[in-house]
């Protein structure tokens, strides 16, 4: 009889565990409630249960880790920050690229008169005119009310479309002055100008993204015969592809070195590899000498440009004899070469453009030749890219599955299209 009363309370608490708890049980309860998602279930009007979008959402999947011998852990590591290095260089290359672009486009049709017959002019300033109104206006109004913005914006931007003819020729010199010394006679015409700057980099970023390509194993190749080979071999058989590779691509740097010595720098066909290299080098260090007079030319002549002065209309004869004296160049050039960058006294007070001459060259496309070296460059580190690779898959810190490379994309994508 006395178990009696104690076996209908374990009813009562079975029936009513939120009445007939104790109180530890009841904070403990009410703990677990409070950790429930409020949105983990809706009741429908018809009282259903209907599983809420969290609930519905499948779990984040990671990518397999791939774990790997402990002597290639610092390699691994060196291999991840090289291509932190590259992908911040081809972020970079991109914008500087998009800037040199936009900037040849804009100081072009500023710098175009009326009188040249086409209306580039009129449309440049009109596409800068909406711009800087309808910035005004977005920062102006972006405390107003979303109509008030909209009308704002709107009409801003179609006030500088249709105002661009009415200063059609205003600035006009002074832009094409600007556009001139930047193509004429500055440390860009040495590479060809803007234009020359936005080829030079489209290679760069060519050669970078090729790079981080066979870091990620993402680059060309043909994988239909590898999908075939048993799992075990496909170690030994990547390796053989990627050493191969790289061969390829030490090739391809040797090729464009010796081309640009013979062709770039009239170093002799049969010359050994050594004196063909140091011929480069011999002319690179030259290039960077001459590259440095030019920026302290570009130094002296930029704030008179920004000032609206002509910029051959400062360099005199006389100014240019005093850097040539004393400046370095006999380390570069043999005392007839240096003699001869003088100009005589008879014509001291006159004007010359602000670029570096050199003996026997023009000052046109000078560092062309040693830009191209970015070719052998470029195939040197995807070479090394390839075989520190092939080290990693040795370590275990690389897979060799042909899906690999696109599994953190396809996960990646998966993820997305469930949100």
């Amino acid at each position: 009889m006395a178990e009696q009363p104690k076996a209908q309370e374990d009813d009562a608490r079975t029936a009513h565990p939120e009445t007939n708890a104790t109180p530890d049980e009841q904070a403990t309860n009410e703990q677990r409630a409070e950790s429930v998602d409020p949105a983990a279930s809706v009741s429908s009007e018809s009282g259903a249960q209907e599983p809420s979008r969290s609930s519905l959402r499948p779990p984040s999947v990671s990518p397999p880790a791939t774990s790997g011998a402990p002597w290639g852990a610092g390699l691994q590591r060196f291999f991840d920050a090289w291509t932190r290095v590259e992908t911040y260089l081809c972020v970079v290359v991109v914008v500087a690229e998009i800037l040199a672009l936009v900037a040849w486009v804009i100081l072009k049709g500023l710098g175009t008169p009326r009188s040249a017959g086409t209306p580039t002019g009129t449309i440049v300033r009109a596409v800068v005119g909406a711009t800087v109104l309808g910035l005004v206006a977005y920062f102006a109004t972006r405390k107003q009310s979303l109509l008030v913005q909209r009308v704002s914006n709107t009409l801003a931007i179609l006030a500088g479309l249709f105002t661009g003819g009415l200063w059609a020729a205003v600035g006009v010199t002074y832009f094409a002055n600007i556009l001139n010394w930047l193509q004429d006679a500055s440390s860009l015409t040495l590479i060809g100008g803007l234009r020359g700057l936005g080829t030079r980099l489209t290679i760069w970023l060519a050669m970078v993204g090729g790079s981080l390509a066979a870091a990620s194993g993402k680059h060309i190749h043909i994988d239909v015969v590898m999908r075939f080979v048993p799992r075990k071999a496909r170690l030994g058989a990547t390796l053989v592809t990627w050493v191969g590779a790289a061969a390829v691509c030490f090739v391809a740097a040797w090729g464009f070195v010796d081309h640009i010595a013979i062709e770039s720098y009239d170093a002799g066909r049969d010359a050994p590899a050594g004196e063909k290299i140091a011929t480069i080098g011999r002319h690179t260090s030259e290039g960077f000498f001459i590259l440095r007079k030019q920026f302290a030319l570009d130094l002296s002549t930029l704030p008179r440009v920004l000032a609206g002065n002509e910029y051959d209309r400062w360099l005199t004869n006389e100014e240019w004899n005093r850097r040539v004296e004393g400046a370095g160049w006999e380390d570069h050039f043999t005392p007839d070469q240096v003699a001869s960058l003088k100009m005589p006294a008879d014509v001291a007070k006159d004007y010359r453009l602000p670029v570096v001459m050199v003996p026997g060259s023009t000052h046109q496309g000078l560092l062309k030749h040693l830009l191209n070296l970015v070719f052998p460059f470029g195939f040197l580190i995807i070479g090394l890219r390839f075989l520190l690779r092939g080290v990693l898959a040795l370590s275990g810190h690389v897979s060799v599955d042909p899906d690999a490379p696109h599994a953190s994309a396809d996960i990646h994508r998966d993820q997305e299209g469930a949100a």
